[in-house]
């Protein structure tokens, strides 16, 4: 087994349960808030142009993520009646004006405002049997990860711990996502993850019959596979277990990956050698102690730290993570926008043009 065992890392839960929702609360607060002020600074710059017709102004609209539907003739064609009804509100709106009331009303599930997908696993036995199924591999996820780089783990004596305080996120949200209308590429967080996806969705697990079901298949190869893409922590990370759960996009191209991931700072001594310039750099307190944390990568990753909206995207706590997930409005400036605005446009080098130069 390597020095420093794994540790259980998990907060006593007497007070987790509050902490978890106290957080999900200024989450969803702050997410809408910021989502409804991006639409309304979009719509006042358009606005501000002087376009002769509505239909001019709708098109200024659809540069935005999400609001390609706006004003379009053709009926929306989703299987889901609800899904089908709100992207036809979408679709029938012709007036700039008129796209803040599509706000009002919850938008999901075209996506949340709030940043909240609702949960599915709705009872603590859900919860608990997908905690188990996670637990299960995890342990063989870790020995197969340790033999492959010829260490000894003693998963018997020192095992991988439950993801308690996922359990809890599970209470409040399936999924954590920014509906990223400013097209930055930020990963979502499917919490819940769709595990049995060689049968379709997930079970919702909430009678026996469901929950025996579940039990009873024990395919856990999906979840594993998960874990394998095209991006990596950063260089300085150990990581013993963990699992994938989201990917975002500029365009059609992934940008940055979401994990839950057990792992710990790599000892100094195991750096040597390595040229990694993180002085200053903001990261999680406990960083250097081994825990389940939610951490981001970049598809095309570099061998030094990678940081975002100020910091290194890997947090101790799922509180943490969420305060800082909703916090982008503190990093986005005009000239950060039209930046955005030009990678979406294929221009890598953030020139002075006007990006509408770099229409196709």
């Amino acid at each position: 087994m390597p020095t420093n065992a794994l540790n259980n890392t998990n907060p006593p839960s007497h007070d987790a349960d509050e902490t978890m929702r106290k957080a999900v609360d200024r989450y969803r607060t702050r997410m809408a808030a910021a989502n409804r002020q991006f639409v309304q600074d979009r719509i006042d710059e358009i606005n501000a142009r002087g376009l002769a017709t509505e239909e001019e102004k709708i098109r200024k609209m659809w540069d935005w993520r999400r609001f390609e539907d706006l004003n379009r003739d053709e009926a929306a064609s989703d299987n889901d009646p609800e899904e089908r009804r709100k992207r036809n509100q979408f679709r029938q709106t012709r007036e700039l004006a008129a796209v803040p009331a599509l706000l009002v009303e919850d938008t999901f599930p075209l996506f949340s405002l709030d940043g909240l997908h609702p949960p599915r696993l709705r009872t603590p036995e859900a919860r608990q049997i997908f905690l188990d199924t996670l637990q299960e591999v995890f342990q063989r996820q870790a020995e197969e990860w340790a033999a492959a780089e010829g260490e000894y783990l003693d998963l018997a004596s020192e095992p991988i711990p439950r993801c308690e305080e996922l359990g809890r996120l599970l209470a409040y949200a399936h999924e954590v996502e920014d509906p990223d209308f400013r097209h930055s590429g930020i990963a979502p967080l499917e919490a819940g993850l769709f595990v049995q996806t060689r049968y379709g969705t997930l079970p919702c697990l909430d009678t026996q019959e469901e929950r025996d079901q579940y039990h009873a298949r024990g395919e856990y190869t999906d979840l594993i596979n998960k874990v394998q893409i095209p991006a990596s922590p950063d260089v300085d990370l150990d990581v013993w277990a963990g699992v994938v759960m989201g990917t975002g996009y500029v365009g059609e191209y992934p940008k940055w990956y979401s994990a839950y991931l057990y792992c710990r700072k790599s000892p100094d001594e195991d750096m040597e050698g390595i040229h990694y310039q993180d002085e200053g750099v903001q990261d999680a307190p406990n960083i250097r102690e081994w825990g389940w944390r939610v951490v981001f990568m970049e598809e095309e990753g570099i061998l030094q730290p990678q940081v975002l909206y100020g910091r290194k995207p890997r947090f101790d706590s799922i509180p943490e993570f969420l305060d800082w997930y909703a916090s982008w409005p503190d990093y986005l400036d005009a000239r950060g926008l039209l930046s955005l605005r030009r990678h979406l446009k294929g221009c890598e080098t953030d020139c002075e043009s006007d990006f509408e130069m770099h229409e196709p």
